[in-house]
């Protein structure tokens, strides 16, 4: 069902010197988005997968995320099979898996077991 560790996002005050850090130590970016009010995925060194997403803590409503983690994104071979599992075992997930726009991958999402906000997403 699940595969491994698609990516990492990390909410950041200032992408542009958290990017400049990160290609500092090694890391090179893959690509930047305008997702969730700016965002830049960053390769890891030496591997493609998992990759880091660095996301503006300034969303585009005026609102800020806080800055820290904001998820973890798992790899799923058949989404509606990890959907169907997951929710069978109690899992909550927020909707079924859906197409996301920007990225045309299939997404869904399940949050943390004590209700702090903490998200594991999964994605094809």
């Amino acid at each position: 069902m699940l595969t491994g560790i698609d990516h990492i996002d990390i909410a950041v005050d200032d992408l542009n010197l958290w990017t400049s850090f990160f290609e500092a130590i090694g890391f090179s970016v893959i690509q930047r988005t305008d997702h969730g009010g700016g965002s830049v995925e960053l390769k890891f060194p030496g591997t493609d997968r998992p990759f880091l997403e660095l996301t503006s803590t300034s969303r585009p409503d005026g609102t800020k995320h806080p800055a820290g983690f904001r998820h973890i994104a798992l790899q799923s071979q058949n989404m509606e099979q990890t959907f169907a599992e997951l929710t069978a075992r109690g899992i909550k997930i927020d909707r079924p898996p859906r197409r996301n726009a920007q990225s045309g991958r299939m997404t869904m999402n399940a949050h943390d077991p004590q209700g702090k906000g903490l998200t594991i997403q999964f994605v094809d």
